[in-house]
């Protein structure tokens, strides 16, 4: 068979299947094992890049939130929502209130805050104060007392919380009152009494140990005001 085949063309074919085999051989011991590490490599940087484009994404939504944030903190700062609950203060803004509502008379008493655990604010040295208020108001008109409430809601430092208001009429309207109305010396025709929360944060160190209740002097002398 050789003979007829021919010794050269025997020892060509069998040149060639030894190649072969080689190329079979190199491509399943060397080229494969090559080709699945750099899948893998391809597939890690796929994961990396993937991980790297959800932190981008979360960079971004941080961002726009700290900005609405931002501006939220911009809004209460100006309402003073960030201060100690100076008396001084609150006495000066609720002898304002009064004057420019027009009311006759208004009595107040801010009682001692209470300090409210929150762990996010303590964290930034802030602690969160909410101090009872009751006001007991008295007005020639309702009007009066819905103007002195406007005043407080948006005129009085820090967050106030209306809990109970109840405004009763204590006179009729007659010719003698309005005549008594016309002299200068405005009759009390309603009255109004309130309980509300006043919330404001304030750096720890800077509160005064007279405006809070403490375990070690829970009686503490509450701030009282009012004019006629």
């Amino acid at each position: 068979m050789i003979a007829k085949i021919g010794l050269k063309r025997t020892i060509f074919l069998t040149l060639l299947v030894v190649l072969l085999a080689g190329l079979f051989l190199s491509g399943e011991f060397i080229f494969k094992p090559k080709q699945q590490e750099s899948e893998q490599k391809l597939n890690a940087m796929l994961s990396e890049t993937t991980q790297l484009q959800s932190e981008v994404d979360k960079m971004r939504a941080d961002f726009t939130l700290f900005q609405k944030q931002q501006g939220y903190f911009d809004v209460i700062s100006r309402m003073g929502f960030f201060n100690d609950q100076d008396r001084v203060l609150a006495r000066q803004r609720f002898d304002t209130m009064q004057r420019l509502s027009k009311i006759i008379s208004a009595r107040y008493e801010i009682k001692a805050a209470n300090i409210l655990t929150d762990e996010a604010a303590a964290e930034t040295g802030y602690v969160l104060m909410e101090s009872p208020i009751t006001v007991e108001l008295s007005a020639v008109d309702d009007l009066d007392i819905y103007r002195f409430i406007y005043y407080l809601n948006y005129g009085f430092p820090g967050h106030i919380t209306i809990n109970s208001l109840n405004i009763e009429r204590k006179a009729e309207i007659t010719p003698a009152l309005l005549k008594q109305i016309g002299t200068g010396n405005p009759p009390e025709i309603v009255s109004a009494k309130m309980e509300l929360d006043w919330r404001t944060m304030a750096r720890k160190d800077q509160i005064s140990p007279q405006n809070i209740n403490t375990p070690a002097d829970p009686s503490v002398v509450p701030a009282t005001g009012g004019a006629q």
